[in-house]
């Protein structure tokens, strides 16, 4: 298309108009590069005949073939490759909605269990936090522990089906601990929601353990993701809050974590809300460009 060069037009109208035609320009080649993946996709997904779910593997060479990522492309280049295979992914989705990758996590839809036990120290701050979870544990009835050891050793032996586990201080932080002994025993969080304590201007976030997903739809609240990032590459992280943006994620905190670093890359825990999004888009990306990058957690926090 060729550029606007009018004398009479002032400079900076001319340039304006010169950008209007560029960037029409621009997306029209993007136009044309999604319907070509999204052809591609069609294809190979028919020749091989994946009727079911696709096979993550196959699905991961197939989306690095078609859209490679150069690690020393320039900005705009690189941004236009993400772009390529955030539109592989939302192609992926709607070929196959329920795509979310081998180790993907999501609630599972399941009804509140009616008059469960509930393991939890005995103390006023646990107290509260069973009380406030009542919508997700109708009429609980409480195993008192000693220990926190004792409690996560209770849900995941089957001895109570939930359990309660502070995750946050407002003095000391997030509690790391927790969440190592956590992963450890293959528990899930459920919910989580914040306790005013003793202290003054003090408080502690508490999560409801189960050893399974549990959907929370009737309890108000935010829809709460945890990414642990392993951010082997300089553009790993600009990658990941791109993509999160792009399918509505807000970013609520990250942390280091406190763990030996690898000779290739090191760790970051992400905290997103959700609100009420799809996030299969965003879980299919992790899953087939970003698998080291892990969901760890994915639930309601109270309001």
């Amino acid at each position: 298309m060729e550029p606007v060069t009018a004398a009479a037009m002032p400079h900076h109208e001319t340039v304006a108009d010169n950008l209007a035609h560029w960037q029409c320009d621009i997306d029209r080649a993007q136009e044309l590069s999604l319907l070509q993946i999204k052809d591609a996709l069609h294809r190979h997904l028919a020749h091989t005949k994946a009727d079911g779910t696709p096979d993550a593997a196959d699905l991961r060479q197939f989306a690095a073939d078609l859209c490679p990522l150069e690690p020393d492309a320039e900005p705009l280049h690189h941004a236009q490759q993400v772009s390529r295979r955030l539109a592989f992914c939302r192609a992926l989705c709607a070929l196959h909605p329920d795509f979310k990758g081998e180790e993907a996590s999501a609630p599972t839809t399941k009804a509140p269990i009616q008059s469960p036990t509930v393991a939890k120290l005995s103390n006023p701050t646990f107290e509260e936090a069973l009380l406030r979870f009542s919508p997700l544990v109708p009429r609980a009835t409480a195993l008192i522990c000693h220990s926190f050891g004792e409690i996560l050793e209770a849900v995941s032996a089957g001895k109570a089906p939930f359990g309660l586990i502070p995750l946050e201080d407002s003095a000391e932080g997030k509690l790391f601990r927790f969440y190592e002994q956590i992963e450890q025993q293959e528990l899930q969080i459920v919910a989580t929601v914040d306790i005013p304590t003793a202290n003054e201007g003090r408080q502690v976030r508490i999560a409801l353990l189960h050893k399974q997903a549990l959907d929370a739809p009737h309890a108000p609240g935010e829809q709460i993701l945890e990414c642990r990032l392993f951010e082997d590459r300089t553009t790993s992280l600009l990658d990941l809050l791109t993509i999160a943006k792009s399918e509505g994620l807000s970013l609520r905190r990250i942390d280091s974590l406190p763990v030996t670093y690898r000779d290739d890359g090191f760790f970051k825990h992400l905290v997103w809300e959700a609100g009420q999004r799809d996030l299969n888009v965003f879980l299919a990306y992790l899953a087939l460009f970003m698998p080291r990058t892990a969901v760890t957690a994915h639930y309601i926090h109270l309001s």
